[in-house]
């Protein structure tokens, strides 16, 4: 419904290759996760410290946009509001979050194994291999 209203921007995880130079991404994970991986050229800043760093980040959205991630979105989607509602204007949130991400570019957080892809089928496949004799 916030996507359907226009309450909230996404942008999505075959945006990656092609964001603007001047982006900001910002990981919203506490900085365990943030230290097990991350999407290359994020800062961390944990949705628990993003009110005391407003100035950082309004900061970096004077010189570009600011493209935020968590895991799933959630967290990523409290992160945009509270910058929204401090007048932050060009911020957009990883629809799915690092999940999506990793299951798109097929990543080891993804996989288990680094190079293995993410195969979503793969259950589908499996039920018709027990159905065939």
């Amino acid at each position: 419904a916030n996507l359907l209203r226009g309450d909230m921007q996404c942008w999505y995880a075959e945006d990656y290759p092609t964001l603007p130079a001047n982006a900001t991404l910002i990981d919203v994970r506490g900085e365990q996760e943030y230290a097990q991986w991350h999407i290359p050229g994020a800062r961390n800043i944990p949705l628990g410290d993003l009110r005391a760093r407003l100035g950082e980040v309004a900061a970096a959205a004077e010189l570009g946009p600011i493209r935020l991630y968590c895991m799933v979105g959630f967290r990523s989607y409290l992160a945009y509001r509270t910058l929204r509602q401090h007048g932050l204007t060009n911020v957009a949130t990883l629809s799915g979050g690092a999940r999506t991400f990793t299951s798109f570019h097929r990543t080891e957080l993804a996989t288990g194994r680094p190079g293995v892809p993410f195969v979503a089928h793969a259950e589908e496949d499996l039920a018709v291999e027990d159905l065939v004799p």
